[in-house]
């Protein structure tokens, strides 16, 4: 694994006739608008994370080993805001899968550890909707509380 550091440098320009009009280059498109890692960043942090299950907490003391200078809460705190950034995305695949002709589902029951409010013991549970016609489409969702309780919306009848 190589950790590097990208530097973007942003060339100010002003008039030479007058002092009013100055511009500056603008900045590359980013994720998380001035935020700290790059897309690459974020795509090792939540591969390791929700495919691989390495905790956040490891993986920031991994990125310090290998010279990166990062506290234990930016790659939590990354995952948080690229799950906002994502959310049109994840809408669009509900609207499709909602459209599909046929649809599945499987509940999964689970133990969600230190959730506030909540004895570690309780179940939660997992949603799997995956659809057999269009756009291939897989959702998931977790739920607390009774296995009765379906999504509302989530599975057309």
């Amino acid at each position: 694994m190589t950790v590097r550091v990208i530097q973007h440098q942003r060339v100010k320009y002003a008039c030479p006739c007058c002092n009013l009009d100055i511009r500056i280059t603008p900045a590359p498109a980013r994720i998380i608008a001035r935020g700290l890692l790059t897309e690459s960043a974020f795509a090792w942090i939540i591969t390791s994370k929700y495919q691989y299950g390495m905790p956040l907490y490891r993986q920031a003391t991994l990125l310090r080993r290998f010279g990166g200078d990062i506290s234990s809460n930016t790659p939590t705190a990354s995952v948080v805001r690229v799950g906002l950034a994502k959310q049109p995305l994840n809408n669009l695949m509900r609207d499709v899968l909602l459209e599909s002709e046929l649809n599945y589902g499987d509940e999964t029951t689970f133990q969600m550890q230190k959730k506030p409010g909540r004895r570690p013991q309780s179940k939660s549970y997992l949603w799997v909707q995956p659809n057999d016609s269009g756009l291939p489409v897989r959702s998931c969702r977790t739920l607390r509380g009774e296995a009765r309780s379906t999504p509302k919306g989530s599975m057309r009848v």
